[in-house]
């Protein structure tokens, strides 16, 4: 099976099986996102790259039928899923940390260091391919394939120094976590901490980059159940990003289903108080990340315990 990038937009050959999202035109899909529903029930897992695995443990049923496989976007778990339908040997040999590591790069879950570390050397691997001109995104698909034992080794000296500060950077917040756990209020977890190196909101794609609290780190210490209040203190005020647990954009298996409310009016509610802040509920807050509900887009004089009252409250007790 060879690999092809389809371009949102773009048709897929009809002898395709698209992989990790739904491309218009291909005989079949293999996909963990919400509305990609005609997925095998037999394949389904929490992720793409889980769907793909099963996949390859009977590759003659599954994978045989195809003679391409695509998808319209590069990401971690997406370019494992083409690696699974194209290397189907390899998904078998290697199922664990294929797993973990779409795991880790799709739902900022820590799985533990060997997934992590693949998820960031695919990320650099992206990075480096992004720097060339159009077709980038083929390019990588086919590094990846025509590379997978190396890849999966992880063992290349290029780069390593980095990847090295991103596990120390990780692992010592993990351990000042559980040192010192987020408060929990009903289905809310607040973590706080002083700004020093600064902090990434949204992480995906990103390989090392100094951070006060990396967003992987959390999933260690709270429930996948929980919404996410960080509250980032500065000296002009908190910044704040409450975000559904990282999972819930997806369709899971194993992962607990979360719907996500609608916090516009708590959004309108700490604008009045605050008008020259810009308060934000989805659409908007996506910006700031993939499952964010509610951002501040900036420094906020509001009192801190009041936000994360409030914040518990349209958690808790939904507004009509």
């Amino acid at each position: 099976m060879i690999a092809r990038f389809v371009p949102f937009g773009a048709t897929a050959p009809a002898e395709a099986l698209a992989v990790d999202g739904a491309v218009a035109g291909a005989r079949a899909i293999y996909s963990h996102w919400q509305g990609d529903h005609t997925t095998p029930a037999e394949l389904a897992a929490d992720t793409s790259t889980g769907m793909l695995v099963r996949a390859a443990a009977d590759a003659a049923r599954w994978l045989a039928p195809f003679s391409i496989t695509c998808n319209n976007h590069i990401d971690a778990d997406g370019l494992l899923s083409v690696l699974c339908a194209c290397r189907p040997d390899l998904a078998r040999q290697h199922a664990p940390v294929l797993i973990a590591a779409a795991t880790a790069g799709d739902f900022t879950t820590w799985t533990g260091e060997p997934g992590y570390r693949l998820v960031l050397r695919l990320h650099q691997l992206i990075r480096e391919q992004q720097k060339s001109d159009a077709g980038w995104e083929q390019r990588t698909l086919d590094e990846v394939v025509a590379s997978a034992e190396a890849i999966l080794a992880n063992d290349e000296q290029s780069g390593r120094d980095e990847r090295d500060a991103a596990v120390t950077q990780v692992t010592t917040a993990i351990t000042r976590l559980i040192q010192s756990p987020p408060g929990i209020i009903g289905r809310l977890a607040v973590v706080r901490w002083q700004h020093q190196l600064g902090h990434a909101s949204d992480t995906f794609l990103s390989v090392f980059q100094p951070d006060d609290q990396p967003l992987i780190a959390l999933s260690t210490v709270i429930p996948p159940t929980h919404f996410q209040l960080l509250i980032e203190e500065t000296t002009d005020g908190i910044i704040v990003d409450l975000s559904a647990p990282r999972h819930s954009w997806a369709r899971t298996v194993d992962l607990p289903l979360i719907a996500w409310p609608d916090l516009s009016a708590l959004a309108a509610e700490f604008k009045q108080h605050e008008p020259e802040v810009a308060w934000t509920a989805r659409p908007g807050a996506e910006a700031v990340g993939f499952t964010c509900l509610l951002a501040s887009r900036g420094a906020s004089r509001l009192d801190p315990a009041s936000v994360i009252a409030a914040c518990a409250n349209a958690l808790n007790s939904p507004r009509k």
